[in-house]
């Protein structure tokens, strides 16, 4: 007997109106339950945090940050994950930056993504991210990156799900705030 079923009968190619990119990135502080689980939902977007919960965000240069997400499959062991990687490439840094980025390293993340499209994904949403590297750089040439690369990376059952935005942050019955 199969374990699952195909349940969408056909996909067509979407229209060329998509553009690829991450306008955002926002990061809080993770704990376990914090979003409600997506499988509880039949269109894998998550409405709202489970309690209050303060996220800060991180503007990005165009054209030089992305989330990558890889299905990873054992045929022998029978296992799937989701490696979700997002890669965020901030320019400058100053004291305060190298602060930051030492206290987002020690811990275990909530992360949404803002892409160009206006879709916020959160990843690691059932068991948080993690900041895996951190590459600081000079540059060598005057038009080189002089900044940050960061990456971080979360191990999931499923795909990053989409964040209703509008409901989480609305401020009113929304749980998610915006610091």
């Amino acid at each position: 007997m199969p374990c699952g079923s195909i349940t969408i009968s056909q996909r067509d190619l979407e229209c060329r109106d998509v553009f690829g990119g991450i306008e955002k990135v926002y990061f809080g502080t993770f704990s376990s339950g914090i979003w409600e689980t997506p499988g509880g939902t039949t269109d894998g977007v998550i409405d709202d945090a489970t309690a209050a919960l303060t996220i800060y965000g991180y503007d990005t240069s165009r054209n030089v940050s992305s989330l990558t997400q890889t299905i990873n499959a054992s045929t022998e062991n029978r296992t799937i994950f989701f490696e979700q990687t997002l890669t965020l490439v901030l320019p400058g840094l100053d004291g305060t930056d190298q602060v930051e980025l030492l206290n987002l390293a020690k811990g275990r993340l909530v992360v949404v993504v803002k892409d160009v499209n206006g879709n916020y994904f959160v990843v690691g949403n059932i068991r948080g991210a993690e900041v895996t590297t951190s590459e600081v750089t000079s540059g060598v040439a005057a038009g080189d990156l002089r900044g940050v690369t960061l990456t971080v990376v979360a191990q999931e059952q499923s795909a990053a799900p989409f964040l209703d935005w509008a409901t989480a942050t609305d401020g009113v019955t929304g749980n998610v705030t915006v610091g």
